[in-house]
């Protein structure tokens, strides 16, 4: 908890943090001020929260997020999720949903809205929560989601929704208003992660076998116009928390496609980074010597086998031996 850092600063103030997040993180011309809780790693930074503004109207709220995360119910991934989904945009810790009464609507949306007190909150719920209203697939339940958040035609005006079964709820009831109001963000499972293997034993990193993988976008079947293929290279990682959770993480930098991020997913339990990195399944082939291919699907598998785009993971350890191994334990 010691190396947890919140700081409100100018883009004049030169320091190794300054150089890493302009280095890292691109902004506006005019922006100038920066709100950040981050966490030192070595010579590297894992920013937790950011906001940036063109003028000196941020601040620390008076229930900082030291504060906020010490008066956490318990350090568990939903609550911790959901901190991180809100910090900055409510003066204290968001209660939970008083239009909606959990006793009352299904089963389905209960499952949904549970974790996140009652709310509408990241993109996957919002695809989740049109998936179950419309029986629609994961590939529309996604542009809806996008769709919503681009204000595209009147998807945001309809305050009420019928479903096929003719259930009817009120979308606007379902999200957080103040200042965020009806807008899903993106999750931020892979920052929950890192934040809850600082702080929590039972998170911590055991061991780490080094790699390289190769990664192959095949091609897009969801738009009319196909983006262009394209193969990326890079370092792998193959981690073991200390109760046995095994998880792949790589760097992942798609020029053509937009996409500079890190990509996390588990082995040996349901763990990824982003909703739409969903491998088709667990097991790994082996293609030649220590080379191993994963296919993922980009968006959540939510009713059956409804993949639009291909990625290929191809990745190698040095450690062939040591990661057959973790593999394949049980």
């Amino acid at each position: 908890m010691e190396k947890l850092t919140e700081i409100i600063f100018h883009i004049s103030e030169k320091s190794p943090f300054t150089d890493f997040l302009l280095k890292n993180y691109q902004f506006n011309p005019d922006v100038e001020w920066f709100h950040v809780v981050y966490w030192p790693i070595g010579d590297e930074y894992r920013i937790l929260h950011l906001r940036a503004s063109s003028s000196n109207d941020l601040e620390i709220p008076e229930l900082d997020f030291a504060t906020r995360l010490k008066g956490l119910s318990e350090l568990s991934e939903e609550e911790v999720c959901f901190l991180l989904g809100t910090y900055g945009r409510f003066p204290s810790i968001l209660s939970p949903n008083p239009k909606v009464d959990l006793e009352t609507v299904s089963h389905e949306i209960r499952e949904i809205i549970l974790p996140t007190k009652g709310y509408l909150l990241f993109k996957e719920q919002g695809m989740e929560f049109y998936s179950y209203l419309k029986k629609a697939n994961s590939g529309q339940s996604h542009r809806w989601v996008e769709n919503w958040n681009k204000k595209k035609g009147k998807v945001r005006t309809r305050h009420l929704f019928k479903g096929t079964e003719e259930i009817e709820v009120d979308l606007f009831d379902f999200f957080p208003q103040e200042e965020m109001g009806d807008f899903f963000l993106n999750k931020p499972t892979s920052a929950t992660y890192f934040l809850l293997n600082q702080l929590h034993e039972g998170y911590k990193d055991q061991f780490v076998v080094e790699g390289i993988f190769k990664a192959e976008y095949l091609g897009d079947l969801f738009y009319e116009e196909p983006r262009e293929k394209e193969v990326i290279e890079g370092a792998v990682q193959l981690i073991e928390t200390k109760n046995g959770w095994l998880r792949l993480s790589l760097f992942v930098a798609f020029p053509k496609l937009g996409i500079r991020e890190t990509w996390e997913f588990g082995l040996n339990y349901q763990y990824n980074s982003y909703p739409w990195l969903d491998y088709i399944e667990l097991e790994i082939t082996e293609l030649v010597q220590q080379e191993y291919r994963i296919q993922l699907s980009p968006f959540r598998i939510v009713f059956g086998e409804d993949y639009f785009d291909d990625f290929f993971l191809i990745v190698s350890f040095q450690n062939e031996e040591k990661f057959i191994k973790y593999l394949t334990r049980k």
